[in-house]
């Protein structure tokens, strides 16, 4: 199997963090609906910042994983050994992680010409 383009990789990446501050979204909806005087996209931002931070630490883990050698990242039958694996997920949660703060970023920018 080949693995993936770099631009593959950042469509993937960019609808997986639009996925989550979708979700976000409905539990500050949801909030909403219970307190009126809730502030949605405040909420959302500041959870998306919290989910960006926790997205970073556990992608940096996993992507330190990775063997510096090539002979290492792959065995004898020519599959990725399982930690280079668990690396190539890291950079995909880092890559995550930063599409989940630049729409955390413009929502805060939102915020601001709003206020």
């Amino acid at each position: 199997m080949d693995s993936p383009t770099a631009s593959i990789v950042a469509m993937y990446s960019a609808a997986i963090a639009g996925i989550i501050l979708g979700i976000d979204f409905v539990v500050g909806l949801l909030g909403l609906l219970i307190v009126p005087q809730f502030d949605l996209l405040t909420f959302v931002a500041g959870v998306s910042l919290f989910e960006f931070g926790v997205l970073m630490i556990i992608g940096g883990c996993l992507a330190a994983r990775e063997p510096l050698d090539d002979a290492k990242r792959y065995d004898s039958g020519g599959k990725p050994v399982r930690s280079h694996t668990m690396a190539m997920t890291g950079k995909r949660l880092l890559l995550v992680g930063l599409f989940l703060f630049l729409y955390g970023l413009a929502i805060s920018m939102v915020l601001w010409m709003w206020s």
